[in-house]
């Protein structure tokens, strides 16, 4: 080697960090051991499930669909809360095979993805009683728009740069159109927009927020032809950007339909009879009688607990013209259904509740779909307001905790809080008892320990309607060797400490347990806790979280119990 090459040579090794100072076998060593570690690490984490797409499908479907989220082993093994739904990964990364029972009913269920070291949040797949369609791109346009016969239910997601989705839909005159987007209750993190076109482009009707953000749209056909539906949607949480998004979070579903749709349907009692209201489109074939809502329709395949919970009530009383003043009040025993005819309309309802009784007081319209922003006060006999409230139980609805005292007669009073909706506002007003309750939730769903280690939880508890007894929490389905002591938590206690410990001697172990509390002095009071999925904040002034989910809490927690000697032995299925 020359002289001056050798110099540069030893000048460039002495430059180097002292690890790279040695031969090439040593050097050789270190990198692969580096690699190893990386490949470890890479393999060594829990799977993530963020989405499902598509989000559901029909009963006894079989399909395929793919898992969103980071799966670095393929294949995990997957926990599904319902066994009619059978879930099988296939050899591409990400992708399942899907069995729907042809029993099962219409809903959802809750699904986890897990290996050894630990399992993924829970997420949920729909279970629809309508026929499914996917979407197939490209279809930003009307002229290679996806042709879907109605009474579809689309699966759908904006996974283009600036996606719109387009579908043609044949309508027959004297029909309303149906069209209802899910996508913010899905956990999705779209803002959708949604519009119908007719053949010539005009647009016929466009809307944003109905649901929370996911949009609806009802369309009344005058004539037979050829309409479009185009979708597409802002980024959610909002960002800078002010153009449409993308990505594999936009996920959505899309009911196409011309079938009876109910918005509500209720049994009105009225001067000693009672009557079925049913109120929604598509209705005029529809017959049943009071009592009988089975072979009413369903509820047109809802996506979250909460829509179809609010569908249908009985025992309504019907508001009476003129009851805007509280000396032409109304009379009602626990709920009436009414209307708020003009901006300036309020209607009064004469209540007696029973002495030293909780109830919870609402009005359900927001929730319901009907426009308007409702205000609910509640005045004692002598006309005194004794509490208002305008919109705490979402959607715009109003909703209170309050406690009777001696036997009197209330009043409740509905009325626009802003005065400029739209009339007609249609509403429920509702005076329901509640008995002392509790809410408990857990810090997170998934739990990982190892033998001979302690893992703390942290339980929050929310107290309604007067709850004010010491609670007892315990957990349960704890498998051999990991025990968590009961607690009790006093009346005054908002949260508290639950420890899980595994002993040393304890397996590996994958499965959900349940963690509940009951009353210390009555042990039928029993409060199952778990994760609220239901979240909101606002970050700089721009809101995040979700206030509607499939579910809203997720009961039972995960436990990864870890031995680094051994495998998955123990498993729940």
């Amino acid at each position: 080697m020359h002289a001056a090459h050798k110099a540069r040579f030893y000048t460039k090794m002495r430059s180097r960090p002292p690890f790279l100072r040695t031969s090439t076998w040593t050097v050789s060593w270190v990198l692969l051991h580096l690699l190893h570690s990386v490949s470890f690490w890479m393999h060594a984490a829990a799977p993530e499930l963020q989405h499902w797409f598509p989000a559901g499908g029909q009963v006894g479907e079989t399909l395929t669909v793919t898992s969103v989220g980071k799966n670095n082993d393929w294949p995990p093994k997957i926990w599904v809360s319902n066994p009619e739904v059978r879930f099988t990964a296939e050899e591409t990364p990400n992708t399942w095979s899907v069995e729907i029972g042809k029993n099962i009913p219409p809903g959802s269920v809750l699904i986890r993805l897990f290996n050894k070291e630990g399992a993924s949040q829970a997420r949920w797949f729909l279970i629809n009683e309508t026929q499914s369609f996917r979407e197939t791109e490209a279809n930003h346009t009307m002229a290679n728009a996806n042709r879907v016969p109605i009474h579809r239910m689309i699966h759908g997601r904006l996974s283009e740069r600036q996606d719109v989705d387009t579908y043609q839909v044949a309508l027959k005159a004297g029909t309303t159109l149906i069209a209802r987007m899910d996508a913010y209750v899905l956990g999705s993190t779209v803002d959708p927009l949604m519009r119908l076109l007719n053949a010539d482009g005009r647009v016929l009707a466009i809307n944003h927020d109905h649901y929370h953000l996911d949009p609806f749209i009802t369309f009344d056909v005058s004539r037979s032809d050829h309409y479009y539906v185009q979708v597409m949607g802002f980024p959610y949480p909002a960002n800078a950007s002010q153009r449409f998004g993308n990505g594999d979070g936009y996920i959505y579903q899309l009911l196409l339909t011309d079938r009876p749709y109910m918005k509500a349907s209720e049994t009105l009692k009225e001067e000693g009879s009672v009557r079925l209201n049913l109120d929604g489109w598509n209705l005029h074939d529809v017959r049943s009688p009071p009592g009988r809502s089975g072979i009413l329709p369903r509820y047109s395949d809802r996506a979250t607990e909460e829509q179809r919970r609010l569908i249908h009530m009985k025992n309504l009383s019907l508001e009476k013209e003129p009851n805007d003043r509280l000396e032409t009040a109304t009379g009602i025993s626990q709920a009436a259904r009414g209307s708020l005819d003009h901006p300036e309309d309020m209607d009064w309802y004469r209540w007696s509740p029973e002495a030293h009784t909780w109830y919870q007081l609402e009005v359900q319209s927001g929730r319901l779909g009907y426009e308007g922003d409702c205000l609910l006060k509640l005045y004692s006999e002598d006309g005194k307001e004794m509490a208002s409230n305008d919109d705490a139980a979402g959607m715009r609805d109003p909703r209170m905790e309050w406690q009777s005292k001696d036997p009197q007669t209330c009043y409740l009073r509905v009325s626009s809080l802003l005065k400029s909706s739209q009339p007609p506002t249609r509403y429920r007003v509702i005076a329901r008892p509640m008995r002392p309750s509790c809410h408990l939730t857990l810090e997170s769903e998934r739990l990982n320990i190892q033998p001979g280690d302690s893992q703390e939880l942290k339980l929050s508890i929310q107290r309604t309607f007067g709850h004010s007894k010491p609670i007892l929490i315990k957990a349960l389905h704890l498998p051999p060797g990991v025990s968590m002591p009961l607690v009790t938590a006093e009346a005054n206690q908002k949260e508290i400490l639950l420890v899980f410990h595994a002993a040393h001697s304890s397996r590996s172990y994958q499965g959900p347990i349940r963690i509940m509390g009951v009353d210390l002095d009555n042990r039928w009071n029993q409060y199952v806790a778990g994760k609220e999925t239901v979240t909101t904040s606002v970050n700089n002034g721009v809101p995040n979280g979700y206030l509607d989910q499939v579910f809203t809490k997720v009961l039972d927690p995960w436990l990864t119990l870890t031995s680094a000697s051994e495998g998955m032995d123990n498993e729940e299925p």
